[in-house]
């Protein structure tokens, strides 16, 4: 008897180990899906503002020129108040991102070499100030694109 007693429970013990890996593989699952489902969320939800007109200037025989677009941080839950904010704004920050960052370069500057991702940094660091002092956040902005960029050869 003692020994059928022993089967049977460790029977039990075999048949609770079995279901409790398949709980904890069901909720793995689930995290990931939840995971994937958030991060396919974030990216269909991507919501961007071009800032108007594009930058143009000669440089001697080429040009330097982009249009610059907005990329509102797909973390925040309020993206649509962000995007409304910066269109509201839209003729103050593009005067301030072409007069006072774009315009005040030299043109040496405009042909260096690391320009475009040094503009993309400022760009988005002075956006995000001013949206701040707007009352949208500190980093409402996240990315910057670039439309329509030329630039001298020896800048790509």
């Amino acid at each position: 008897m003692a020994d059928e007693g022993g089967r049977t429970s460790g029977a039990a013990a075999a048949v609770l180990v079995v279901v409790l890996l398949g709980a904890l593989a069901f909720f793995v699952m689930l995290a990931r899906e939840s995971a994937a489902q958030r991060e396919r969320d974030l990216t269909a939800a991507k919501v961007v503002v071009p800032l108007g007109e594009a930058f143009v200037r000669p440089l001697g025989a080429e040009r330097f020129a982009m249009r610059v677009t907005l990329e509102v941080n797909p973390a925040r839950t309020d993206r649509d108040a962000v995007r409304r904010g910066i269109e509201a704004r839209r003729e103050s920050l593009r005067s301030m991102v072409n007069v006072e960052i774009l315009g005040r370069r030299r043109d040496e500057e405009l042909r260096g070499p690391a320009v475009v991702e040094t503009l993309r940094l400022e760009i988005r660091d002075r956006v995000n100030r001013e949206l701040a002092a707007a009352g949208l956040g500190a980093s409402a902005v996240t990315g910057i694109l670039f439309d329509g960029l030329e630039v001298p050869p020896a800048v790509r």
